[in-house]
């Protein structure tokens, strides 16, 4: 484990243009705007839905951006659960990030999604 970790430091280290500043921002606010839509314009909101889900058939149809767009699916349906939800992820998302690094947490978000 300790060898996994030395390379990965020195990974960050090398390439520290490889991260993105603030993913969670991005992701909270992405994630909150499919809700909203969700809430306020249910139509659109769950067209949008069924587009950025990450479903084998929609894969299997050459639909890549799946992949990467099921990130923003909001976690739940209630807007005082959804509230704490985001809240909760800026926060820890943000922290780990400061004690990181952007590179080393842009790692360890994507690749455990």
């Amino acid at each position: 484990m300790g060898a996994i970790s030395r390379w990965l430091d020195r990974f960050c280290y090398k390439h520290p243009r490889l991260g993105i500043p603030g993913l969670m921002k991005y992701i909270v606010i992405g994630q909150g705007i499919v809700f909203a839509l969700l809430y306020i314009w249910p139509t659109l909101g769950y067209r949008l839905y069924s587009l950025i889900t990450l479903t084998r058939a929609g894969l299997m149809r050459g639909q890549i951006w799946r992949l990467v767009t099921f990130v923003f699916v909001p976690p739940s349906s209630s807007p005082i659960f959804i509230l704490f939800a985001l809240y909760f992820y800026y926060m820890i998302g943000i922290g780990l990030e400061n004690q990181w690094g952007k590179v080393k947490f842009n790692l360890y978000y994507l690749v455990g999604m």
